[in-house]
This record gives C-alpha cells, sequence and structure tokens, in this order.
C-alpha cells in the first residue's frame, strides 16, 4: 500500500520511528477520515429528507434500504408509510367485521362499508345488518331480504347481543357537522335516524340545528377521543369570541359575574387540552 509524504511523516512520528506502529497509526487516521466522510454525507443526507417532511427514523430507514440514493431512499419510505396506513386501516375494518359477527355461512364478517351502504341507502341499520348476515354478504340478496321479509329480520336483529357499532361512526358524525351542525347534536339525530345521514340532515335543519330533550353532556362522554378534543377546540374558539366581543366593545360596562363566568369556562377549557 502506498502512503503520501504527508502520511508517512505523520505515522512515523506518532509511532517514534516505529515502521510496523506507523503503518498502523496511518491506516486508522485513514478509516477515522473516511468514517467522518461518510457521517458527514449521511447527515447532509438526513437534513435533505428532514426538509421534505420526514422523521429522522424514516430518514435513516430510507437511506439504508437504498444505500444512500435519495430518490430510492423517498420511494422506500413513502411505500413504508402506505403500507402502515393499508395496515391501519385493514386492522380497524377487521375490528368493525368481528363486532358485527359472522355471516349464516359461518366463513365471513358481515362487511362493514356493506353495512354503512345500505344506511345510506335508507334502510334501518340493524335490519341491514341481518339482511347481509342471511345473505351472506351478497348485497342484491340482502335488498330482496330488506323488502319481502322485513318482520323476520327484525325479529333476528333484536335478538342479536348489542355491538361496538350501536354509535355513529366518527366518520358519519363529520359529515354532519361539517355542515355547521353542533356534534354532539350530529351523533344524537344519526342515532335517532339510525345513521341515515340524509334524514338526520333534513331533521336538523327542520330545528335549526337544536334537538329537544338532548343531554348534551352525555353525548360528549360518548364521543370518540378525535371529535371530542375538536369539540373541546370549537368551545374554546366560540367562547374567545365571545370574550373578545364583550371585552372589545363593553369591557368597563362587562357585568363582573358574567366575567367570572368567561373566565372560568375559558380555564375550564384550557386545562381540559393539556
Amino acid at each position: 500500500m502506498r502512503y503520501s509524504e504527508k502520511e508517512s511523516r505523520f505515522g512515523l512520528r506518532g509511532a517514534y520511528g516505529d515502521v510496523e506502529r506507523a503503518v498502523q497509526i496511518i491506516n486508522k487516521r485513514r478509516e477515522d477520515k473516511a468514517e467522518a466522510k461518510k457521517k458527514n454525507k449521511e447527515d447532509k443526507l438526513h437534513r435533505a429528507l428532514g426538509t421534505a417532511g420526514y422523521s429522522e427514523k424514516e430518514a435513516r430507514f430510507g437511506l439504508r434500504g437504498a444505500y444512500g440514493n435519495v430518490e430510492r431512499a423517498v420511494q422506500i419510505i413513502n411505500k413504508r408509510r402506505e403500507d402502515k396506513a393499508e395496515a391501519k386501516k385493514k386492522n380497524k375494518e377487521d375490528k368493525l367485521h368481528r363486532a358485527l359477527g359472522y355471516c349464516a355461512d359461518g366463513k365471513q364478517y358481515v362487511r362493514a362499508d356493506y353495512v354503512d351502504t345500505l344506511v345510506q341507502m335508507g334502510y334501518v341499520r340493524s335490519i341491514a345488518i341481518e339482511a347481509l348476515r342471511e345473505s351472506n354478504n351478497v348485497m342484491s340478496n340482502a335488498v330482496t331480504l330488506i323488502q319481502e321479509q322485513p318482520e323476520l329480520l327484525s325479529s333476528k336483529s333484536m335478538n342479536q347481543p348489542s355491538t361496538s357499532s350501536s354509535e355513529p361512526s366518527p366518520e358519519l358524525i363529520e359529515q354532519v357537522s361539517a355542515l355547521g351542525f353542533d356534534l354532539r347534536m350530529a351523533t344524537f339525530a344519526l342515532k335517532k335516524n339510525n345513521f341515515n345521514v340524509q334524514k338526520t340532515i333534513e331533521e336538523l335543519l327542520g330545528c335549526n340545528g337544536i334537538l329537544e330533550g338532548v343531554n348534551l353532556d352525555e353525548i360528549s362522554a360518548h364521543l370518540p377521543n378525535s371529535l371530542q378534543v375538536k369539540q373541546q377546540d370549537e368551545a374554546l374558539a366560540r367562547l374567545t369570541d365571545e370574550i373578545h366581543d364583550s371585552t372589545s366593545k363593553d369591557y368597563y360596562d362587562l357585568d363582573f359575574d358574567l366575567e367570572e363566568m368567561f373566565l372560568a369556562k375559558y380555564r375550564s377549557l384550557l386545562s381540559s387540552r393539556q
């Protein structure tokens, strides 16, 4: 192996003239330089992927799989993200299917997406579930059963144990609340209308979004976590606007008790977001 004059001087000085030891010192220095250069390159690549929105862990995984090729690393990271999202979606669907139970053939679960389709067509959810169960997920046969034997399906649905699907899904709730209705009112109305979105919206429009006899606090406790956070955010935003309006227009005339109530509610909402 050939060494430069500079390397030779460095090695011999460090080894006090011992040639064999000098060679070891020179080789070790070359390895350290190569490692530092490699690390510097990896750091630059990590930063490049970081600015593109990928985490350090993702960047490391992608670059290792792509042997330092950034373009290929991006493909690997995106593919991994897609696989994770697909696995998460499938796991969620499997849970929904298991909650609905087996079909009559005992070989497959009732399809949750088929249930939603029938509900959107205007059929009662519990009846739709039983129709799909009896028809082994054959949609056309399920519709025929609902139309021709609704009493039979109704009696069977009453004998089925309740499932987690008795609550409207977050997707249905958000679909209704996106039109400006309160999340809790949307939840109550969906259950009242057997999860039929069209009927739910029509009823809420007819009463300006306010249904009588609704225990909003009880409904809030049963909302999915993601929707509870959204509800708190909306309440906090509304209260902030109210405080702003009151203090900016009539601050000196603001009733002390009202101000105290505003602040107490504001602090409560803030603490619930921690």
